[in-house]
């Protein structure tokens, strides 16, 4: 300190009534020397020169720093007021003071592992350690920011020449190397390797790679599935710093996608559409690396896409043979738990229906009754599967056809009259029944000589019809066969029957009598004409001439030869 005098007494009092500063030197526990001012006589001004030689006064935000090796070297000058009391006051003040700060120190290294399912690892080290401090100083040396969830593992510095061991923890956001002990030396050489151990940004409860079929995140998908993968890498804090994103997705058909996305805050990243064209395992990998390049992270997951079909063992199901057998397969039929389908009729009811597993498949046989009208038509199927997630998925549906093959049957046929004269209609009664979808029609065919037709027959009670046929030509012979058909248009006929067509009774009785009369009749004119007198003979001459002997010869038989005659 420099001023117009440099001792007081009682001739020359100092301009102030007390001493306007005084300054105090202190070491610290290393030894480093640091100043103390305590000012008074009012508002002093500090100001700092930087390196151009400008003054700006303190606080300053920014000063261009004067670097010397490891070094950085602030000339500070301090202003008091000047309030001269006894006559005019010059002074003059300098302090030259070294403050060491905060400086590009030696340069680190760092290499990283990471894996899924695993921490990631970073080596930090130096083999050629070098950096120069003042004798029997106790360096300390900060490596920052680094993330605040670093553990360090092991470390090994090499001593200073003054001994001890030096210390690595990880505080706040910096690694602190502490306590190496320069000694008599003012240069520090050795080497430097620290093990950290810090969070897979990929791995840890907050993060996640996960895909995304319509609103539902799932591993196990259907072929031909379209899906989004998302992804988002976090801390265990939680933190989510930006950084990329990079994912693959290798399937059966190779490389599905590959792709280097920006994640910004904690929505992550979301892929586009993937199609998932070929059923197998698709593998899904991630990696993170941060703005920073200090937050790393790795991470695998595989995707399991199903084959799956329902198909039934017949398209048309015959009535008369009314079964049919639903099958599920798949490709990876463990990853199915269970499998049921909604089975719709051809009237629209529904019903519920669990499969079966039997080895690889499931299996449902059907059955359906042949007097049910309702079977008849066409059936679908919806099929659903439960995954072993717990996610139910919904298959397309398939359909088969029940079709009425059977004919209705004919039975209990009757005639009435069974003995049918030229005068009478005759009767024909039958039983017609249906298993599948009903009668439609019954009906008879018959034929009388070159004569016939058809004619319909009505329903006279339950499953019992009847039909006239008109009376016919006596003595025709009438045969007919009944004919039914039902709402499917299945046909069925009886065996041919026929009958004789005669004539009353009373009239054969009649004509027989008249055929008696008429023979009698004849027998009584033939006889009277037999018994009339013989003409007379005609006149003989004179004497009478006998006539000649006549001789009967054996088996002659005069009535017999009256009978020729």
């Amino acid at each position: 300190m420099e001023q117009s005098r440099v001792s007081y007494d009682d001739d020359n009092p100092p301009p102030f009534f007390r001493p306007f500063a005084s300054l105090s030197v202190f070491t610290d526990n290393a030894g480093k020397p640091w100043g103390e001012w305590e000012i008074g006589g009012g508002t002093w001004e500090a100001y700092v020169e930087d390196y151009y030689g400008n003054l700006h006064a303190l606080p300053a935000d920014r000063v261009e720093q004067r670097e010397h090796g490891l070094k950085i070297t602030y000339p500070l000058f301090f202003h008091p007021p000047a309030s001269p009391s006894y006559g005019f006051l010059n002074f003059t003040v300098k302090f030259n003071y070294t403050l060491e700060v905060s400086s590009r120190g030696p340069e680190f290294y760092s290499k990283y592992s990471v894996s899924p399912l695993s921490n990631a690892s970073w080596n930090i080290f130096n083999t050629n350690f070098y950096f120069a401090a003042p004798p029997y100083s106790s360096v300390t040396i900060k490596i920052g920011p680094v993330p605040r969830d670093w553990i360090i593992q092991r470390a090994f510095i090499t001593p200073g020449l003054g001994g001890g061991t030096p210390s690595v923890l990880v505080m706040n956001d910096e690694i602190t190397i502490s306590g190496i002990l320069m000694g008599a030396s003012n240069t520090y050489s050795g080497r430097a390797e620290i093990r950290v151990k810090a969070d897979n940004y990929l791995e840890t409860q907050a993060a996640y790679i996960r895909v995304k079929w319509m609103s539902v995140f799932s591993s196990i998908l259907l072929e031909n599935d379209t899906v989004r993968i998302e992804a988002r890498a976090a801390s265990a804090i939680p933190s989510f710093p930006p950084g990329v994103i990079s994912i693959r997705v290798v399937g059966p058909a190779g490389v599905l996608f590959n792709q280097s996305l920006n994640q910004l805050d904690q929505n992550g990243v979301v892929t586009g559409e993937l199609y998932l064209s070929k059923a197998g395992q698709y593998l899904v990998g991630a990696t993170y690396k941060s703005s920073d390049g200090l937050r790393v992270g790795m991470t695998e997951a595989y995707l399991n896409v199903l084959r799956v079909s329902v198909s039934t063992d017949r398209r048309i199901v015959p009535l008369s043979s009314p079964t049919v057998t639903i099958e599920l397969a798949s490709s990876n039929i463990s990853l199915i738990s269970s499998a049921k389908f909604v089975l719709t009729s051809p009237n629209g009811s529904t019903k519920m229906v669990m499969f079966e597993k039997e080895g690889g498949i499931f299996v449902r046989n059907l059955s359906f009754p042949q007097t049910d009208p309702y079977a008849v038509g066409n059936w679908s199927i919806t099929a659903s599967i439960l995954l072993l997630n717990g996610i139910e998925r919904q298959l397309l549906s398939i359909g088969f056809l029940v079709l009425d093959d059977i004919p209705p049957v004919i039975s209990n046929i009757t005639q009435q009259p069974k003995e049918a004269t030229f005068m009478e209609d005759v009767s024909i009664t039958c039983t017609v029944t249906d298993k599948g979808t009903g009668v439609r029609s019954v009906w008879i065919s018959y034929k009388s000589g070159a004569a016939g037709g058809n004619v319909t027959a009505k329903p006279v009670g339950l499953n019992t019809y009847s039909v006239i046929i008109p009376r016919q030509h006596p003595f025709a012979t009438v045969s007919y066969r009944v004919y039914a058909a039902d709402n499917s248009g299945n046909i069925s006929f009886s065996e041919e029957l026929a009958y004789s067509v005669a004539i009353p009774l009373w009239i054969s009785t009649m004509l027989i009598l008249f055929l008696i009369v008429i023979i009698v009749l004849i027998i009584w004119l033939y006889s009277k004409r037999r018994k009339m007198p013989p003409p007379p003979p005609p006149e003989a001459p004179p004497g009478p001439i006998a006539p000649p002997p006549t001789t009967q010869q054996p088996g002659d038989n005069p009535a017999a030869k009256n009978d020729i005659l």
